[in-house]
């Protein structure tokens, strides 16, 4: 297989970026939430609704939304490349804010940042381990449309890569 090829091909597939939060459920994590930039989502049922998520295998991300099996995936706008940026980096949720950016907790308890697009709350329903990645299938329990129009921020849009 040429690899210069995969890349190319693959780095065509148009992913969003995302903001993911959890609640944790571990006692000994001083945090009582996680949130990571992800851009491998996808939609993969319209009754009942339900999104996929693939989540790398040996991040904090992962371990947490498998004990919490709860998260919400925060839609970021395409001028919010700053806060994605911001998000990037180290995460640190101090009351009803995750780095300067306030949340409120949704209906599961889970972190719903209020200056995204939009959010959809989810429950993991199907845990799959394959490569280096765990994919999730989760049922939407709660969704809400903050802007009923406008670009989500796009992986190609930005100078990072995901993929190949």
């Amino acid at each position: 297989m040429n690899l210069e090829d995969r890349a190319t091909m693959l780095h065509h597939i148009p992913y969003g970026v995302f903001f993911l939060t959890t609640k944790t459920a571990d006692p000994n994590n001083a945090q009582l939430f996680a949130g990571a930039l992800v851009s491998w989502v996808s939609q993969v049922s319209f009754d009942p609704p339900m999104i996929m998520i693939a989540l790398r295998k040996d991040s904090t991300i992962q371990k947490a939304v498998g004990q919490s099996r709860v998260f919400a995936l925060n839609f970021l706008a395409s001028d919010q490349k700053a806060m994605a940026a911001e998000l990037a980096k180290t995460i640190s949720f101090e009351g009803r804010k995750v780095n300067e950016y306030d949340f409120e907790l949704g209906g599961a308890g889970v972190p719903l940042l209020k200056a995204g697009m939009g959010y959809l709350e989810c429950k993991v329903e199907v845990s799959i381990d394959k490569g280096d990645h765990t994919v999730i299938m989760a049922d939407i329990l709660n969704v809400q449309a903050r802007v009923k129009r406008g670009e989500q921020l796009m992986l190609r849009d930005t100078a990072w890569k995901y993929s190949g």
